[in-house]
């Protein structure tokens, strides 16, 4: 429900780790840039309209979707097409306020939802926003995406951390990725 908290970062990263179509249902197509930028063919980025995501989910096994930052027409239709839904989040008071309205979108799908606190500062507990957010009851990865300036970097050179799983980067991803996988053990579809 809104921009800026790492959508299309999230869903490369978790495209490149499962070896995921990534469909880019953005019209900013933030991921169809970076996957210009990419020398390598995994993921196959496709630019899809938001109308056709059903679709072309149904014709896949496997699949990553990148949605816009809004509730704008289609994105409900999108969101039944998914197996796992999982709402990125940044720790600050613009995400938590748009937060309710993002959340009663996803409650009228009948699929597993969770969130990811995307960007939190190096420094930062997570402990504290994890109660914080628990009265809302939705899962919650309790490992964070940090804020790494190696995030903004690989992503200009068309590259995430998930391409460097050997860092503490990486590690972060496959633990997200792992945590994603449990909560649907037939994990096929995961929208944004």
């Amino acid at each position: 429900g809104k921009g800026g908290v790492g959508k299309s970062t999230i869903a490369a990263n978790l495209a490149v780790i499962s070896g995921a179509p990534l469909l880019d249902a953005d019209p900013q197509a933030t991921c169809c840039y970076w996957g210009d930028r990419r020398e390598s063919e995994v993921p196959e980025v496709v630019d899809v309209s938001l109308g056709r995501v059903g679709i072309r989910l149904r014709a896949l096994e496997k699949g990553i979707v990148d949605l816009p930052g809004a509730a704008v027409p289609g994105v409900q239709d999108a969101l039944s097409a998914a197996d796992v839904i999982l709402i990125p989040i940044i720790y600050d008071q613009a995400t938590l306020d748009a937060l309710p309205a993002t959340l009663e979108l996803v409650r009228h799908v009948s699929c597993p939802m969770g969130m990811l606190i995307n960007r939190l500062h190096p420094r930062a507990h997570i402990d504290r926003i994890l109660t914080l957010l628990a009265p809302l009851n939705v899962a919650i990865c309790s490992t964070p995406i940090r804020e790494r300036a190696s995030h903004r970097d690989w992503w200009s050179q068309g590259k995430v951390a998930a391409d460097f799983p050997d860092t503490d980067a990486g590690h972060d991803i496959v633990k997200v990725w792992q945590w994603l996988e449990k909560q649907n053990d037939d994990t096929n579809i995961i929208a944004f």
